[in-house]
């Protein structure tokens, strides 16, 4: 008997044969040619294609406000406006969830309790809206109609807010009822100054939108971040216990666990709720909390996301707001720390309990040593600077709330120009074998002959023989794996995600088989779609295209631009087969756009067997331009892509008969685009997006 396979083989041959001699004219009707007319196989491509230009491509500015919003701003940023938590009841309810009432009145209350009195009423009111308010509604007024530019509003005293605890209003946005939350929030004046609360939320915001966006967006995101206070942080807590002294109690936030702050405070009720939201980042007792090493640190985390997500910019602007015109009694009343000393080891650092064991004007600082007294100016000056130097940001300090402005800052987008970063075509239906093209008819990356040759039940017309989600070479070169191209049932786990939302060829289950990203069209960054790197047997997960993988003296990048084989020595298929490019930039055109001329030439068709319809030798042909700023080359890039439909059948037949197709720049969609736009086609042909031959 002879063997099963040779048997197979004499079959396809017989088969392909008898095909040949039966195109019907329904699978022909384009062009006819006389029957002992011989056609060539070639295909030359022209045209034109243009790079997007800076309205057709988002680079998104996020810009986070983190606004102090403590007691001090009663005094410092005087508004009528301002407010205050009623801890007694009355007032309307407002931010928090305590009821809000005039802080003008508590302003008032803590000023005529300083000795000497100073002019309270000049010191505690002002029609206008409190400057730190005002500052960022100039900020937000200027870019409120940019749809690239989202808002983002912490406002942090004791509690610690996101754009006012409006439900939905979590991250960065846009949205009137977001602004509008964020920006009222603003009014409050109470309490403490987190700011380790508040550098801590601002990373948790930071890093829930780095993670949500795409790598390809994270690359073109700028971040913008505004610090503002008024004051250094408070409490300030020192490692280990009874070593905190707090508003004349040891035992104070820093060293008794949470659900011990309201009886320490003789505190009941609502009240007590609400005290339980302060310093959100104060998880454990009797430790370090609001030190500047602390704080320092938490900026550095948030500069270091940019390079962990790998976003266009980040920096951190910080602002200082000190009215030098406020009398000393109420500095000192409003000065969370009055024992503070010069962190720097200045003064005689002998061992002390009280200020009365120290001279010559030094105070026992919280280290319980004799030192240079620190005064709140120069302290939270100094700490403030520290936070725009670790945020590679700008430092600007203020002399009166009114005088807050933000508008100096660069708030400018990464944008950069587009240019051509790769072009190439690729016949999704002809494979280079060692010395020719084979056909592979339902273009899943396996040539006809060796989906025959397999003995896996796989079917040459049907890029997923199986139905089960997986592409027949996938599963083919993971046949040991787990897989099986004619088998439904294997792998056992059902493929679920079918979507392919970045266009590149695979769907969410391929994409989680090979590693890459399923939101990005080039995981690798190498200027090759992740699909076609798997048709062609590259590592869609690292830039391999400078590798010379099969040591033919050619890298792999340019095979696939040719359509030679990367990972196979193809010398005759280089010579004879390779496509040729030629590639101009056009002159500069009133449009400001940037455009190429373009010539593909030495497309080699090859005869596909019968498609549904019954018709023979269709050629799929992607012509694929990868552009992106030209200078940047964390940036993935973009693709679109033309579709160019021709059918061969060997030896008379080609349409075009001239074997030349046109396309314009219209015709290159984005990839998901094109993928719709191809799915759609085949309900409606009338809006086939492919040019050339059509279907019938």
């Amino acid at each position: 008997m002879r063997p099963l396979t040779d048997l197979r083989t004499l079959v396809l041959a017989a088969f392909a044969l008898l095909l040949l001699a039966a195109c019907s004219d329904a699978g022909l009707q384009p062009t006819e040619v006389d029957d002992g007319e011989v056609v060539d196989d070639k295909l030359e491509i022209r045209g034109e294609v243009c790079a997007k230009d800076d309205k057709e491509t988002k680079f998104p500015v996020k810009i986070m406000f983190i606004v102090d919003a403590s007691g001090s701003m009663q005094f410092t940023d005087p508004s009528d406006a301002n407010t205050t938590s009623s801890l007694t009841g009355g007032g309307n309810p407002g931010a928090g969830s305590l009821p809000q009432i005039s802080a003008t009145a508590a302003c008032m209350q803590s000023c005529n309790s300083v000795t000497p009195t100073p002019n309270c009423s000049a010191i505690c009111s002002n029609a206008n809206s409190p400057g730190r308010q005002a500052a960022v509604q100039k900020v937000i007024d200027r870019f409120k109609n940019n749809p690239a530019v989202e808002f983002n509003i912490i406002r942090f005293n004791a509690r610690v807010t996101v754009n006012g605890g409006v439900p939905g209003c979590e991250g960065f946005s846009n949205k009137a009822n977001c602004i509008k939350g964020g920006l009222d929030s603003l009014t409050q004046a109470e309490i403490f100054t987190d700011y380790q609360g508040a550098l801590s939320k601002a990373y948790e915001v930071l890093e829930n939108d780095m993670q949500t966006a795409s790598p390809v967006e994270r690359t073109r995101t700028k971040y913008v971040l505004v610090f503002i206070t008024d004051g250094a942080p408070d409490p300030q807590c020192q490692d280990g216990c009874g070593n905190d002294l707090y508003l004349g109690n040891t035992y104070s936030w820093c060293d008794a666990p949470r659900d011990q702050w309201c009886d320490n405070y003789f505190i009941q009720g609502a009240a007590c709720d609400y005290m339980n939201t302060w310093y959100p980042s104060m998880t454990e007792p009797c430790k370090d909390y609001n030190t500047e090493t602390q704080i320092v640190q938490q900026v550095n985390k948030i500069m270091d996301l940019g390079t962990t997500y790998g976003v266009g910019e980040i920096r951190m602007h910080a602002a200082f707001l000190f009215v030098t015109g406020l009398p000393q009694p109420i500095l000192d009343l409003i000065d969370g720390n009055p024992n503070a000393t010069r962190n720097d080891g200045s003064g005689s650092q002998t061992p002390c309990t009280l200020n009365a064991d120290c001279s010559g004007g030094e105070l026992c600082g919280d280290n319980k040593l004799c030192g240079t007294p620190w005064p709140l100016r120069e302290r939270a000056e100094h700490l403030v600077k520290a936070i725009a130097t670790a945020g590679d940001g700008l430092y600007r300090n203020f002399t009166s709330g009114q005088q807050i402005d933000f508008l100096d800052i660069n708030y400018s987008s990464v944008s950069r120009p587009f240019g051509m970063t790769n072009f190439f075509a690729t016949n999704t239906n002809a494979i280079a074998a060692e010395v020719k093209l084979v056909p592979d008819s339902d273009g899943d990356g396996v040539p006809d002959l060796k989906e025959f040759e397999a003995d896996k039940q796989m079917r040459d017309t049907l890029a997923d023989t199986d139905g089960d989600g997986y592409n027949d070479k996938l599963e083919l070169d993971r046949i040991n794996s787990g897989f099986h191209p004619g088998d439904p049932n294997i792998p056992a786990k059902k493929c679920v995600d079918r979507q392919d939302l970045d266009g590149d060829g695979l769907n969410g289950c391929e994409e989680a088989v090979l590693g890459t990203d399923p939101k990005v069209a080039d995981s690798d960054r190498d200027r090759i779609p992740d699909g076609i790197e798997f048709i062609f047997g590259t590592d869609p997960r690292k830039d391999d295209s400078k590798v010379d993988s099969d040591f033919d003296g050619k890298q792999s990048g340019e095979e696939i631009r040719v359509h030679s084989s990367p990972i196979r020595s193809d010398q005759e298929i280089h010579a004879t087969y390779r496509y040729i490019y030629d590639v101009q930039q056009q002159k500069e055109r009133t449009d400001r756009k940037t455009c190429y001329d373009f010539a593909i030439r030495n497309v080699r068709l090859v005869t596909t067997l019968n498609d549904k319809a019954g018709a023979q030798g269709y050629n799929e042909i992607l012509v694929f331009f990868g552009e992106g700023p030209a200078d940047d080359p964390r940036d993935y890039g973009d693709f679109k892509a033309a579709c160019v439909r021709a059918q061969y059948v060997e030896p008379n037949f080609k349409d075009p008969a001239d074997g030349r197709i046109e396309l314009k720049h219209e015709d290159f969609l984005d990839l998901p685009a094109l993928l719709k736009a191809k799915a759609n086609a085949k309900i409606d042909p009338a809006n086939d997006p492919c040019i050339g031959a059509k279907l019938f």
